[in-house]
């Protein structure tokens, strides 16, 4: 019922306001089913990545979840996070970020069962949950070691030096503060120093790592190119691009279709074209001698019908 009211509704408003509209909302999801969707992965995709969306607790929820395979007043819970990880493993399209809404049952799960392993006391479960607590802590260690080191590799590459030293400072007291705890004996602390990693070194990393991941996706000098050659009509072959939707002067044509490039290419309106280095070959075997690359940044590559002005 919950999910025909948030689907239906929204859904019964668009094909009223905007038919056509409601049909390519349609097509688009039901292109995620095919195997050349634009983020076509194998269906084990989640199951690494998802350890990854919720470290550092991760090493710390292994127990938790078994003891809630046991338990069936946490079924409910276990049931939400299967139901989103499975529905979205079926399409071929997939992203990290489509199954956030898995992280509220996990939490909900993790969260108490950490809660009350802090507290000290007797018996077979909370010995279990010391040693569980003593790994995830260790591993917590070599993780903020980890962290430190790459920020110093960072910052010497010269990329901003003061942000990296701030990330190193948080990462390397983190790391003492958890060995120390570990070595007095007090695993009942990790959950409470993860956390205050989390909310101190989060922020650190960030503006650390912002500025490096913006440069290497962002299409804002794509977007000033177009606009500076007279572009009426912005093309991403086979790529969401958020960030040329954001920058782009015109509106952005998706194309799944390489056929296509080629008619647009071979117009005499000026068209500019933004994909992936998985697809370069794919452009320029399509097009030949109508694509003139226009910007090459590794990852990204932009090509026009027309060769660059001199200069």
């Amino acid at each position: 019922a919950t999910v025909v009211v948030v689907v239906g509704v929204p859904s019964l408003a668009i094909a009223t306001l905007d038919p056509r509209y409601g049909y390519g909302l349609i097509a688009t999801n039901l292109q995620r089913f095919m195997a050349h969707a634009p983020q076509a992965a194998p269906v084990y995709y989640y199951l690494l990545w998802f350890p990854l969306l919720v470290a550092p607790w991760t090493v710390l929820a292994v127990p938790v979840l078994w003891r809630a395979m046991r338990d069936s007043t946490q079924w409910p819970l276990l049931a939400w996070l299967g139901v989103v990880l499975g529905l979205f493993s079926l399409p071929h399209d997939k992203l990290a970020t489509y199954v956030l809404p898995a992280l509220p049952p996990f939490g909900l799960l993790v969260g108490p069962a950490l809660v009350r392993a802090m507290d000290e006391g007797d018996g077979d479960e909370e010995e279990e949950d010391d040693r569980w607590l003593r790994v995830a802590g260790w591993a917590h260690a070599l993780l903020l070691g980890a962290v430190a080191v790459a920020a110093a590799v960072v910052g010497v590459s010269g990329v901003g030096l003061g942000p990296a030293l701030v990330a190193i400072a948080a990462a390397g007291w983190w790391m003492a503060l958890t060995v120390v705890a570990l070595q007095r004996d007090r695993p009942g602390a990790v959950p409470a120093i993860v956390l205050a990693s989390v909310l101190t070194g989060v922020p650190a990393l960030i503006s650390l790592v912002a500025p490096i991941v913006s440069a290497q996706h962002s299409d804002a000098d794509a977007a000033a190119l177009a606009k500076q050659m007279g572009v009426r009509t912005v093309v991403a072959f086979r790529s969401q691009s958020p960030s040329l939707l954001f920058y782009s002067p015109v509106a952005v044509v998706h194309i799944d279709d390489a056929n296509l490039l080629r008619e647009l290419f071979a117009g005499d309106q000026p068209v500019m074209l933004v994909t992936g280095a998985r697809h370069m070959m794919e452009v320029e075997r399509v097009l030949g001698n109508l694509a003139h690359r226009w910007l090459d940044r590794g990852r990204r590559q932009t090509y026009g019908n027309r060769p660059l002005p001199a200069g």
